[in-house]
C-alpha cells in the first residue's frame, strides 16, 4: 500500500482525514485534562502533542469556541 491509498481508505471509512482525526483526538484529550486535572495549559498542550502553546490555544478555541482557560473555568477548576 502506498500512503495516498491508505489516506483515501481512511477518509472513506472515517469520513475525515487522518490529520483531522488526530487533531480531534488531541483536542478531546485536552478537554479531559483541562476539565479533570490541575495541569497548566502548557502542560496540557505538551501532553496532547503540541509544542507551541499559542498554536494549541488557537486551535482549541477554533474547535470549542473557548480558550483553554475559559474552558477550565466552565468546569470550576480555575
Amino acid at each position: 500500500f502506498d500512503r495516498s491509498h491508505l489516506s483515501r481508505l481512511f477518509h472513506r471509512m472515517q469520513g475525515r482525514s487522518l490529520k483531522e482525526s488526530l487533531i480531534a483526538y488531541r483536542l478531546d484529550r485536552a478537554c479531559e485534562l483541562l476539565g479533570g486535572t490541575s495541569y497548566t495549559t502548557p502542560e496540557v498542550c505538551h501532553s496532547v502533542g503540541y509544542h507551541d502553546v499559542f498554536a494549541f490555544s488557537k486551535r482549541f478555541k477554533k474547535s470549542t469556541g473557548l480558550t483553554p482557560a475559559a474552558y477550565r473555568r466552565s468546569f470550576g477548576k480555575g
